[in-house]
Order: structure tokens, then sequence, then C-alpha cells
């Protein structure tokens, strides 16, 4: 029995541990707490209304930028008449 227990404390101290663990601050061997998620959503009013405000806002701001869009599609169709219209000019007459 004594063979074994200073073949276990050869074995400690012979361990090295990385250089930034070796500056007198204690190693923490507890697991951190896993904070609980929820696997189900429950169909409370609240979890449906707070749903429909996400989903309303998310809503309004796909429709600003489909306003948003649609002026430079505008902007651009009006560009591309103008450049066409320039194409389609005639020439100057030669003097």
């Amino acid at each position: 029995m004594h063979h074994i227990a200073s073949i276990k404390c050869q074995n400690r101290a012979s361990h090295k541990f990385p250089s930034f663990l070796n500056k007198g601050q204690p190693v923490s061997k507890v697991a951190r707490h896993k904070v609980y998620e929820s696997t189900r959503t429950h169909h409370t009013r609240a979890n449906v209304r707070k749903k429909m405000d996400y989903l309303e806002q998310e809503n309004r701001l796909l429709q600003e930028e489909m306003a948003a869009m649609q002026a430079k599609m505008d902007e651009m169709t009006e560009k591309m008449k103008t450049m066409e219209q320039a194409q389609t000019l005639p020439p100057p007459p030669p003097d």
C-alpha cells in the first residue's frame, strides 16, 4: 500500500500546469451553473402578444425597405428613359 501512495504523490508532483495557471491563483474545478432554457413555447396571451408585436415590427421594417426599393427603382427607370432618349436623338446636321 505504501508503494501505491508514493506513486500517486510522484504523479502529482510530476504533473506540469500551464504557465498562466501558476500565478498563485486557485483553479476553480466547479462546473458552471447551466441556465435553464425552455424547450417548449407556451401559448399564453403574453407570449402570443410578444410574438405579434415582433411580427408587426418586422412587417413595418419590411414595408419601409420595400418603399425605399420602390423609390430607387423609379429613379433608375427615369435614368434609363433619359439615356434611351439621348441615344435615339438624331445626330446634329454637319455645318
